[in-house]
């Protein structure tokens, strides 16, 4: 569960979305006050005020606000054209690559432990915030060139992986794949869940399959993992022991992905792939401009 952000709403008004679930893009509006207030304490000091990155952190911020709600907007009416159709093929791959077994049915026994699936759950559920400081932690750095070469990569991220790649694989996930196909290897896993107390996810799983079901829209999208995608792509964005940390936390994130249910193992492998590829493509577009 997440923190209600209905005040930013008052701050950069949008259209509401038919999205289940705390609404986390808000938190990039609520990310600007600290803005707003330096301004106004720079002027009751006579102070100049910071207009240099605190502007640019602002334009994003509301950039990136309207942004990702443009992208959940097209997203949640995505299955109507690309129906789910690669599940199957999915399962299989995912199968066959792991020795005959889904990763996320190999790991089951870790799911044993209350700690383990607390910690996945709660880092899981906080990658909107996570990503919002990335995207303040590069307005603010120095190394301009590389900062453009990650705005670039965020912004084809979301577009190639989560409109292109994920209509022509649209695929629902193993949480869903049994009220999808029948399929039911994965019920071991859901069953785990349910016992460790994962009742708020697989509420959120039915919720979204039957607001898809009853209005014909939905988020639902497991080909390819954006979580995993967006951890990737910091990754590339960092230097130093700050790459190490976020290496951890893209690893982790991959876990969540496969154990929680959301996603195939092969749909972080892709994510992985393509933003090594976008990485590297928005590199050579920056490097040109």
């Amino acid at each position: 569960m997440g923190i209600p952000f209905g005040l930013a709403s008052y701050l950069l008004p949008v259209p509401a979305l038919p999205y289940v679930g705390p609404r986390y893009g808000d938190i990039l509006v609520v990310a600007s006050i600290p803005i707003w207030c330096s301004g106004v304490i720079a002027l009751v000091k006579r102070r100049p005020p910071p207009w240099g990155k605190w502007a640019s952190a602002l334009i994003v911020t509301v950039a990136c606000r309207w942004f990702l709600t443009a992208f959940l907007r097209w997203k949640s009416f995505m299955p109507q054209w690309a129906p789910f159709q690669w599940d199957e093929r999915l399962a299989s791959a995912e199968s066959w690559l792991h020795g005959g077994q889904p990763l996320g049915i190999r790991l089951l026994p870790m799911l044993t432990s209350p700690m383990v699936l607390y910690g996945l759950l709660w880092l899981y559920g906080h990658a909107m915030p996570v990503m919002v400081a990335v995207i303040l932690w590069q307005v603010w750095a120095d190394d301009r060139r590389r900062a453009q070469q990650f705005a670039l990569a965020y912004v084809l991220t979301w577009i190639l992986l989560g409109v292109v790649v994920a209509g022509a694989f649209s695929s629902v996930g193993p949480i869903m794949l049994e009220r999808l196909t029948g399929d039911t290897q994965f019920r071991p896993l859901l069953a785990a869940l349910q016992a460790g107390g994962a009742r708020d996810l697989l509420e959120a799983a039915s919720s979204l399959w039957a607001w898809w079901i009853g209005a014909g829209a939905s988020v639902i999208s497991a080909f390819p993992s954006l979580h995993v995608a967006m951890a990737a792509l910091y990754v590339c964005a960092a230097r130093g022991w700050v790459c190490w940390v976020f290496v951890a936390y893209t690893f982790t994130t991959f876990l969540g992905s496969v154990m929680l249910g959301w996603h195939y193992a092969i749909d972080g492998y892709a994510a992985v792939l393509g933003v090594m590829l976008i990485w590297w493509l928005a590199g050579r577009l920056t490097a040109e401009a």
